[in-house]
């Protein structure tokens, strides 16, 4: 398929119901760049047993694969409640490639094959990584060619019972090349915001200047000597800076649930580097 399209104009796809066109290339002429995002207005991530987990309407901003990778930190979006698996894509845009995680403790994976897994270009991979007794389901996604990567987040309404859940975010992933030592971040008056953050062990993250103790802290992995973080932040403008490079993801909430119902929420990935 191929449009003409004039500066300002926004141009749709729609996929037939149950079906799926992630993985398909999207390309314009040199010297006119576009912006892609992608979302849904009803989406099943993987659930909790046979419970049905409710439609999610879904939306970001994909990054192009000038801005891919070949090394992600696999980050779970901040955990608003315990035992919330994450969710991931990981798309491939060139042939033979070879796709790994890396992670200590335990952790498990549903949808993902056995690794390390061959992709092709526009294939795709869907999978959960679950909570074990000593890991959040955090790893490293390590391949010999760039690829994209997804992350998604459940969240549960307060008024649901505690294996039900309902909304979700949808969060660009960086690559570990793009990362930066500092983001600004704003929380919007009357929310709740936390941040997820991978960094070096012990690594210190300062708020405004100030160091604030993480509220979780938890082994990445086990090739290097990183953990993953959470804090939870008052409303305002904050800028988060470290010695060295670090990963990080915000969600912003009404009450401290992603939800579709009485309550909103949104996760994004704050920045990267783009030189």
């Amino acid at each position: 398929m191929q449009v003409q399209l004039n500066q300002g104009d926004v141009f749709m796809v729609a996929a037939p119901a149950d079906s799926n066109i992630v993985g398909a290339m999207m390309r314009s002429d040199p010297g006119h760049p576009i912006a892609v995002f992608s979302g849904n207005t009803r989406v099943d991530l993987a659930m909790f047993g046979e419970q049905d987990t409710g439609p999610y309407a879904i939306l970001e901003q994909n990054l192009p694969i000038q801005l891919w990778g070949t090394e992600y930190v696999g980050l779970n979006a901040p955990a608003l409640l315990d035992d919330l698996q994450g969710s991931w894509q990981i798309v491939a845009s060139q042939p033979n490639t070879v796709v790994d995680v890396e992670y200590s403790g335990t952790i498990d994976f549903l949808g993902m094959p056995g690794t390390p897994f061959m992709m092709n270009d526009g294939d795709v991979v869907s999978f959960t990584s679950t909570n074990g007794g000593d890991n959040g389901g955090d790893f490293v996604i390590v391949a010999n060619k760039p690829v994209g990567v997804m992350n998604y987040v459940r969240g549960r309404h307060h008024e649901m019972e505690d294996d039900i859940s309902v909304g979700a975010a949808m969060i660009s992933v960086a690559p570990s090349d793009r990362l930066r030592n500092n983001y600004i971040i704003f929380w919007p008056e009357g929310e709740r915001g936390w941040l997820g953050v991978g960094r070096p062990i012990q690594m210190p993250v300062s708020f405004n200047g100030q160091n604030i103790v993480p509220q979780s802290v938890t082994a990445l992995w086990m090739a290097s000597d990183w953990e993953a973080a959470t804090w939870e932040f008052d409303p305002g403008v904050t800028r988060i800076s470290a010695d060295e490079d670090f990963a990080a993801k915000v969600v912003l909430t009404l009450d401290g649930y992603v939800s579709w119902s009485s309550e909103w929420g949104i996760g994004y990935l704050p920045g990267l580097r783009t030189d």
